[in-house]
């Protein structure tokens, strides 16, 4: 099984000043589960307001599943931001220059 969530719901142990991830708790109900950071190459996404990713990767690599520092990490060439529900329309609008 693969959840996706936000760089905050996916530590696999508790974070001081925010409490209890999502994926701890999903660790403590299944052993094994491993977090997998996401290396955002490029894109656009929404955290209050639209914003675009610094791109530092070419939109035409694949994604790469690597180890790195012990840890897991994807490499995501192109991001899109998701829809939220007080703001129907994605940034940006269909039609304009990316």
């Amino acid at each position: 099984m693969l959840v996706v969530a936000g760089g905050y719901h996916t530590p696999t142990s508790p974070i001081d000043e925010l409490g209890v991830p999502m994926d701890a708790w999903l660790a403590g109900q299944r052993p094994g589960v491993r977090e997998i950071q996401i290396s955002y190459c490029g894109g656009y996404f929404y955290n209050c307001e639209p914003r675009q990713f610094d791109r530092h990767m070419d939109p035409q690599q694949p994604v790469r599943l690597h180890q790195q520092d012990g840890e897991l990490v994807l490499d995501l060439p192109w991001a899109s931001e998701v829809v939220v529900p007080h703001r129907p329309q994605q940034y940006p609008p269909t039609g304009e220059p990316r």
